[in-house]
């Protein structure tokens, strides 16, 4: 007998001695793995991005890792056994812990596969109970002692792969499974409640701790943001409606006011209820204050449907960087700008604010404006000096979209002018010159955008016969024919030109009849291919001085005289009553100019008034948060406006590589803020869930059934997994939208 178990012995030891083996080899492929794959991103990359990736990966992993170490220290001072603590998510790279032979050291638990034997001696409690809750790689890995310690520990602290947070291991403790009960008076189970409340309560506690601390920072050293302030309105929209104008100040929204900045607004009218109006304070540029009352409408940008007011960002007159060094050679081909250039004045008119520019345009209708732009002038020796330049850039109309038709470039006062080739697009030649005006197309005289498009898409591979209007090397414009072959590029049936509108005349392709009324003998509508020649009496030669005429005539009855194509002349009468279905027409720059945004700066006086910022900054967004959740949950935001780690990776790499480091400990703050507001969701596997049990079981004196804690703890972790997989989708496809 003694002889067969010496031989089992042997058998296992070979046994162990081969996966040994095996062990030492696996490692050392592992590393000279990661060696090669780091040098490779080293060589690829460089060790900027790199950083910028890891500083950007560490946003969410500081975030959970307070969150972590709230759990951590309050069962530590409640009395709980803690048996792990880790840096990071498994799998571990590296493990300290006290014991009774010393501070022993694990490495590459995962690589090693050794199973360390646990000695009574070495624990409090129950041996074999707690050698069964230890991690599955508890004893593996290589293993070094050093050193002698007075008094052992029962926590492991660890470091693990992945850095997107960590974690803490209480014994007795458990998210999600089946749960696990013990005699040890030190397992969390076997807790008062009102301590078990204090552990996991501690992590959101923590989370909203950092936030104030880090925007204390913040605020002590003054961070710049976009303030509060109307830079414009788009047309159309709630903010048009409502009267708001460039220059005004939102000093109070949705009832909050301290230390407003653009984002609270857009937030705080995103989270209002569909069809709730939004309580706003506005200061004008005049120092007067007003209330507005304004319901908020449904946006879909590509991230889902937002509610907005309609609100641009106020900009300054400085042109912005682009993203490539062909988009600025464009733009300063076109403009005479440049990145950095200042813009001081246009035609002659002084200002200090993009909403000025833009109103100053907006008022001209004229075809093109002067800028007057000041500009940094670098010498060969290194000196510099500033240089005060006119550049000219043209101008177009804000032609709007019809009211009663579809996927139609619009109409200007319910005028739609005829369409002018923009630029032509094809590599052949189509027999098109950029700027003719299309006045027939196959049988249809005088076509609209619908029109035109329609003939095109029916007549791929066919011929057809266009009608334009041309100037000839005289000047003179005359009618030519041109034939025209559809062809497919990609999904579209194209003949290769960019539509615009003839603006320098005033020919009409059509009118939308709903907005026009007879009125004594006048006509129901102006006929296609007609010029209009005069507005209540004063004569027009483009839609530039026709919009000009409309608008210095708002809210009252317009007369409209036009001559025929056929030689006839007559008149028609845009109504008063016609007004409030039009949105007023204005001038716009074709060439798009971006601007620098505006920004303040947001700095306390002195370490209280620091404090009181940053309080203030992180309530405001843990409300924000939990706010949002709540909306989400009655279905009055969508789930495809949250962000989930790839989204917030996208967004720190961000604000990593174009920011300076305090926008980075700001941006923590938000995530620590809104990540501890999140947790309070009422469901398990989340510590507002675990919250709600240990309620009830204080209530009813008794925990609630293993089965139905298990139950609802296997299904708040299934929709928590196809949650996260729905917003994990929505974060892929905008990283992919944005790079």
């Amino acid at each position: 007998m003694a002889e067969e178990e010496q031989t089992n012995s042997d058998l296992a030891g070979e046994k162990n001695s081969g996966k040994s083996g095996k062990g030492k080899f696996s490692p050392f492929l592992w590393l000279v793995v990661i060696v090669v794959g780091i040098f490779l991103l080293l060589r690829h990359f460089g060790a900027a991005v790199l950083w910028n990736f890891f500083l950007a990966v560490s946003v969410l992993g500081v975030v959970v890792i307070v969150h972590e170490f709230g759990h951590f220290i309050a069962a530590k001072l409640s009395g709980m056994r803690v048996e792990a603590f880790s840096f990071g998510f498994p799998p571990t790279i590296l493990g300290i812990k006290r014991t009774r032979d010393g501070h022993r050291i694990r490495i590459l638990p995962m690589f090693f596969r050794k199973r360390e034997q646990v000695s009574p001696s070495e624990e409090n409690g129950d041996a074999q109970e707690d050698a069964e809750t230890e991690d599955e790689s508890q004893g593996d890995g290589l293993i070094f002692t050093f050193g002698k310690v007075k008094n052992p520990g029962e926590t492991e602290y660890r470091i693990s792969l992945i850095p997107f947070g960590g974690y803490v291991k209480i014994f007795g403790q458990e998210d999600i499974g089946r749960i696990k009960y013990s005699n040890n008076p030190r397992s969390y189970t076997n807790q008062p409640v009102w301590k078990r409340v204090c552990v996991i309560s501690a992590g959101v506690i923590f989370n909203a701790i950092l936030a104030v601390i880090l925007s204390v920072i913040v605020f002590s050293v003054g961070i710049k943001l976009i303030p509060p302030i109307v830079g414009g309105v788009a047309a159309g929209t709630p903010a048009s409606r409502a009267g708001l104008k460039g220059g005004d100040e939102i000093v109070e929204v949705a009832g909050h006011s301290y230390n407003l900045e653009f984002a609270d607004v857009g937030m705080w009218v995103a989270l209002a209820d569909e069809g709730q109006a939004v309580n706003l304070k506005v200061r004008h540029e005049d120092s007067s204050i007003e209330d507005y009352k304004i319901v908020p409408q449904e946006y879909d940008r590509g991230m889902g449907p937002v509610r907005e007011l309609g609100i641009i960002l106020p900009l300054t007159l400085k042109v912005a960087r682009l993203t490539s060094k062909e988009d600025e050679e464009r733009l300063y081909s076109e403009t005479g700008l440049r990145p950095g250039n200042v813009i001081k004045a246009v035609n002659g008119i002084a200002m200090d604010k993009q909403w000025q520019m833009e109103r100053i345009i907006s008022d001209l209708f004229e075809p093109t404006v002067t800028l007057t732009t000041e500009r940094v002038i670098k010498a060969q020796d290194g000196s510099s000096k500033k240089e005060v330049v006119e550049t000219e850039i043209d101008l177009g109309l804000n032609v709007l979209p019809s009211a009663n038709k579809e996927n139609d470039l619009g109409n200007i006062y319910s005028i739609e002018p005829c369409l002018k080739v923009g630029s032509v697009t094809l590599e052949r030649d189509n027999g098109l010159v950029k700027g003719d005006i299309i006045i027939a197309a196959d049988v249809v005289e005088y076509p609209d955008f619908n029109q035109l498009r329609k003939i095109v898409e029916s007549n791929e591979g066919k011929e057809i016969a266009l009608k334009v209007l041309r100037a000839d090397l005289n000047g003179v414009v005359r009618p030519v024919d041109v034939r025209v072959v559809p062809v497919r590029r990609e999904k579209m049936v194209m003949i290769g030109f960019v539509p615009t509108y003839a603006l320098d005349i005033c020919r009409v392709a059509k009118t939308t009849n709903i907005l026009f009324r007879k009125k004594e003998t006048a006509a129901l509508e102006i006929p296609s291919g007609s010029v209009i020649t005069a507005v209540n009496g004063k004569a027009v030669s483009s839609f530039y001085d026709f919009a000009r005429e409309m608008r210095n005539n708002v809210n009252s009855d317009v007369r409209i005289e036009w001559q025929g194509s056929d030689g006839n002349a007559g008149e028609a009468v845009f109504g008063s009553e016609l007004w409030a279905n039009v949105v007023p027409v204005e001038s716009i720059p074709l060439i798009g100019i971006q601007f620098e945004q505006m920004k303040k700066l947001y700095r306390a006086e002195g370490i209280f008034d620091a404090v009181k910022m940053g309080y203030k900054k992180a309530v405001n967004n843990i409300v924000m948060g939990y706010t949002t959740m709540v909306q989400a949950i009655r279905r009055q935001v969508s789930p495809r406006n949250f962000m989930g780690p790839v989204g917030i990776l996208t967004f720190s790499y961000q604000v990593v590589t174009e920011s300076s480091k305090l926008y980075y400990l700001y941006m923590i703050a938000l995530i620590s803020a809104l990540i501890g507001a999140f947790n309070t969701i009422p469901i398990l596997p989340f510590d507002g869930g675990h919250i709600v049990f240990l309620i009830v079981e204080e209530i009813k004196g008794s925990p609630v059934s293993r089965r139905i804690q298990e139950s609802f703890s296997t299904a708040g972790f299934l929709l928590l997994l196809i949650l996260a997989a729905y917003i994990t989708f929505n974060d892929v496809v905008r990283t992919i939208r944005f790079f």
